[in-house]
């Protein structure tokens, strides 16, 4: 099992992750850790002279390898490993950092009941007990056919994802509800799909997205393998099961969004939406991009 799955999820965990890790990196204090949903690298880390370093969690530095990461992202980047035990050297550009066992140890026995409840929450029957509406990001990406299965989700009215996508993403999609707002990003242009945080942040980056269009749920998440979409590439024979209703008429609907306009936060928000696919957001961002955005 992952290791860092014991940490994500919430700002609880990642709390008690610092103190597991001493908070210390490259001689400095971190000072925040972000999640980065269930990708590599597994999280993010704030230092205290303001640089954010790629970061990832194993318990073996094997397993780095084992796993096929791209070991440039952590060497260009400053990043760094977190392991149980370094049994293998990457060389002198990757600092291996080695977790206190005994207060990881002590840490799982005092949280277990928590941590056993966190992996267990995807897979149990929701409540639907949710009063206020929330916003969800997803992308449309040129290369996975985002943007060629958006005008049929547009005519069906329905949108949805892989039978067997990533764990988180529907976790997320499990919990649309009717009301909440969806806006569907993209494509992308200007830079090649998945970039590195530290160049999208820059501000000269050059990359922007086509358009931004929201939309009202009108059906919270549902299962249903009826086909809508036929699937390109890898995913040629998939009936995304996965699905919520929406109204096709906008609610918003803007052009040229330029990522370098925006504010930081609202950078990191999309960077992980592109990485992720399908996020929950913060209201601000969509009021950044409104602000930002330009009338079709």
């Amino acid at each position: 099992m992952k290791l860092w799955k014991y940490g994500s999820r919430n700002a609880f965990y990642i709390d008690i992750f610092l103190k597991i890790i001493q908070n210390i990196v490259q001689s400095l204090r971190i000072l925040k850790v972000r999640d980065n949903k269930d990708q590599y690298p597994d999280l993010y880390c704030l230092l205290e002279n303001g640089n954010e370093v790629p970061a990832e969690v194993e318990w073996q530095s094997s397993n780095f390898v084992q796993h096929g990461h791209d070991l440039n992202l952590l060497k260009e980047n400053q990043g760094i490993l977190f392991v149980c035990e370094k049994d293998q050297d990457l060389g002198f550009d990757i600092p291996q950092i080695e977790i206190d066992m005994t207060h990881f140890e002590s840490w799982f026995v005092d949280n277990a009941a928590k941590i056993i409840q966190d992996t267990t929450a995807p897979y149990k029957k929701r409540v639907e007990d949710r009063k206020i509406p929330k916003l969800w990001f997803t992308y449309l990406s040129l290369k996975a056919g985002g943007v060629s299965d958006f005008d049929l989700a547009l005519e069906k009215e329905t949108w949805g994802v892989q039978e067997n996508y990533s764990p988180s993403v529907i976790n997320q999609i499990s919990t649309v509800h009717e009301n909440d707002l969806i806006a569907f990003i993209g494509p992308g242009r200007g830079f090649p799909g998945r970039v590195e945080l530290k160049t999208w942040l820059k501000k000269g980056f050059k990359g922007y997205f086509e358009r931004i269009r929201v939309y009202r749920v009108t059906k919270g998440y549902f299962l249903n393998r009826t086909p809508i979409w036929k699937g390109t590439g890898k995913w040629i024979g998939e009936v995304f099961p996965h699905r919520f209703k929406f109204d096709r008429r906008q609610v918003i609907d803007l052009k040229n969004i330029r990522i370098s306009k925006l504010a930081v936060n609202s950078k990191q928000e999309l960077h992980g939406m592109v990485y992720g696919n399908f996020i929950g957001t913060n209201p601000s961002t969509l009021v950044d991009i409104i602000y930002h955005g330009a009338i079709p």
